[in-house]
């Protein structure tokens, strides 16, 4: 029997654990472009969602990405040339740094408002819960084979 040049070889079966890092990181990246914060003042109020909170939080979206490219690359390739979870655990780490900076320089704004109130809305909460969530992943995916 010939076989196709196209056929891709077998592959094992996909381990549900492996899954937990790309799931964390694609609810961080939707929480991304939710609300985080709800400004109001006196009567007006205003929602600021991830994307308009400065130049210090887009990196985010761009270190969820990664952390799916990074789950799925190794699998789609069938190469493994960098060690996944190093590169996983690193991307939502730096993630999660970014948002809590964001955070601490927001309630440094927040002193200086005279009459401001601010409220932490459930966009931040899924961003900083999926970054964690793709931290931890990471070390629950089954090692790679080693070279011996």
């Amino acid at each position: 029997m010939q076989t196709s040049p196209y056929t891709r070889p077998t592959q094992a079966p996909l381990d549900p654990k492996t899954l937990v890092a790309p799931a964390g990181a694609l609810l961080a990246f939707l929480g991304f472009f939710m609300p985080w914060v709800a400004v109001s003042i006196f009567v007006v109020g205003a929602n600021v969602a991830g994307y308009q909170m400065g130049l210090l939080a887009w990196p985010v979206p761009l270190l969820c990405l990664a952390i799916i490219a990074a789950a799925f690359l190794p699998r789609l390739t069938g190469q493994q040339q960098l060690p996944t979870r190093i590169v996983i655990a690193a991307c939502a780490a730096a993630g999660l740094l970014l948002v809590f900076f964001r955070i601490v320089l927001t309630f440094f704004e927040m002193r200086n408002s005279w009459g401001a109130r601010y409220s932490f809305q459930m966009g931040l909460m899924l961003t900083i819960l999926g970054l964690a969530v793709a931290f931890v992943g990471a070390f629950l995916s089954p090692a790679p084979p080693s070279r011996a």
